[in-house]
């Protein structure tokens, strides 16, 4: 099942992850009640925070014991799956080197919709799994989302815009006709070593 996250290593393609169990209310149902439970308790911006904290411990936990490392190959792999195991439909589109789409076909949280911006739930544990896969250079943009009306999911997993300018800078002044070879290359590795 899992041979198709190799194929999309660095092509353009879909990879498509099927739960291996169905949908897990239980396991969800004990994440909702704690984040509910600590919302009312210490208000909502602790309870993210504590949330966040336990997708951190539980999730890193998760993907060390499956020997995870960096790398797109690796989330597609590692994220896949551990959602399969708990009841979730996923996907993956690798869109070129650098972004790649991680799909939701199935809500992991349907019982906190409407008691929690689903931006500030997804970054409880979108912006960890970005972290630990892709490491600091990469961020994640939502594009679509369940709880908006929209089919699935969709958060778009990207090199932060930034670097990428810098890399474009960097091939310009290496490829540009108006300084020296040898001004360019200088000017460009000061760039890159700067960020």
């Amino acid at each position: 099942m899992f041979n198709n996250a190799k194929k999309a290593k660095a092509e353009k393609s879909e990879v498509i992850i099927e739960p291996k169990v169905p949908y897990n209310a239980a396991f969800f149902a004990g994440i909702t009640n704690t984040f509910i439970i600590a919302s009312e308790k210490y208000g909502e911006e602790e309870a993210l925070d504590f949330l966040t904290e336990l997708m951190k411990r539980s999730l890193g936990t998760a993907y060390g014991m499956m020997g995870a490392k960096r790398g797109k190959e690796e989330f597609i792999r590692c994220v896949g799956e551990r959602d399969a195991t708990v009841g979730l439909k996923v996907s993956f589109e690798v869109k070129g080197d650098n972004s790649f789409a991680y799909r939701f076909h199935t809500d992991p949280f349907p019982n906190l919709r409407g008691k929690v911006d689903p931006n500030k739930l997804d970054a409880t544990y979108i912006g960890f799994k970005v972290a630990f896969f892709m490491g600091p250079d990469w961020t994640y943009t939502t594009k679509k989302h369940i709880w908006k009306g929209d089919e699935y999911t969709e958060h778009l997993i990207h090199v932060k815009k930034h670097l990428i300018q810098i890399k474009r800078k960097a091939y310009e002044l290496n490829m540009g006709a108006s300084v020296s070879e040898h001004n360019k290359k200088r000017e460009a590795s000061n760039i890159l070593r700067k960020n």
